[in-house]
């Protein structure tokens, strides 16, 4: 019996015309389409999203632009902004340091602040002994006694321990054909930072032009020479005579420092100070553009539909 059944399912699947096929096959062939099915619906998936986060990334970078531009044109620094001009900025120009007022401002310089130069006189050699003992060097206000001994009797010796005393002063040598001189020059420009030198020498004479008293400038020995004398700057502004003891003069205009390039009595600089209305132009350029850019991206990611 169990034989005939067996034979009338093999004559049926025969009939059918599929009696060649190998049920396995068929099996793996309805799984792999299964499987197929599933992945492609995955992509899709994924892909809806992928896009989802990517327009939001948009919207996001859009929307930073926009509070990005709101906060720039919130500070009140961008409607304070200046502009400033001089008529020659090779005779006066100027260094913004704050918030300075509109207008005008006529600046003529007399005079510009000088640093103290003095330069002894001439010696054969920059290595020959000069003498010996100890000269008491001022610079402004600091003191320093230098001692001249055997380590140092020189020209180039006592030069050394010049730039060495922590004085706000520079020490060189000079050969100006007539000999090697010493020449010192203050750091520092303005009538209160001069130069002094006076001299203990151990030859016995501290006044005369040998030894080391040969460089004592002030308290009525100058055996130095004045080359540049120590001098503050002198200018008007607006009529005003004011000074300086640099060459920046600050404090004079509000929210300005003043550059005392060159002198020239009798010429006058006018510096101008205007509204920056380019800055406050830019700033709202630039929100519009952002505003605009965030519209666009909206624009464009309302037109898909939910399942896009």
């Amino acid at each position: 019996m169990a034989d005939s059944v067996s034979s009338i399912g093999s004559s049926i699947i025969t009939s059918m015309g599929i009696g060649n096929y190998n049920p396995k096959t068929i099996a793996e062939a309805l799984a792999n389409a299964e499987t197929i099915a599933k992945k492609t619906t995955y992509e899709q998936n994924q892909t809806k999203y992928t896009n989802k986060l990517t327009g939001f990334n948009q919207l996001k970078t859009a929307l930073t632009g926009v509070q990005t531009g709101l906060a720039d044109l919130a500070k009140a620094a961008n409607f304070s902004k200046s502009t400033v001009s001089s008529t020659d900025s090779t005779a006066v120009s100027t260094t913004t340091t704050g918030t300075p007022a509109t207008g005008s401002y006529e600046v003529e310089v007399m005079t510009k602040a000088q640093a103290h130069t003095l330069a002894a006189s001439p010696v054969s050699s920059q290595y020959n002994a000069i003498g010996t003992g100890t000269l008491n060097l001022t610079v402004g206000g600091s003191s320093k006694a230098i001692t001249v001994d055997s380590s140092n009797n020189s020209l180039l010796g006592l030069k050394n321990a010049i730039n060495a005393a922590g004085l706000p002063v520079n020490a060189s040598i000079v050969n100006d054909g007539s000999g090697y001189r010493l020449v010192m020059t203050g750091q520092q420009t303005g009538a209160g930072n001069t130069i002094s030198m006076s001299a203990v020498d151990d030859d016995g004479n501290n006044t005369d032009t040998t030894g080391l008293s040969l460089f004592s400038y002030g308290a009525g020995t100058n055996n130095m020479t004045q080359v540049i004398s120590a001098q503050d700057a002198s200018f008007k502004v607006n009529g005003l005579t004011m000074s300086s003891s640099t060459n920046q003069a600050t404090g004079v205009i509000d929210g300005l420092t003043l550059n005392l390039n060159k002198a020239a009595i009798g010429t006058t600089n006018t510096i101008s100070v205007a509204q920056d209305a380019t800055s406050v132009s830019d700033s709202v350029s630039s929100f519009v553009a952002d505003f605009n850019a965030m519209k666009d991206v909206m624009d464009y990611l309302g037109s898909y539909s939910k399942d896009a």
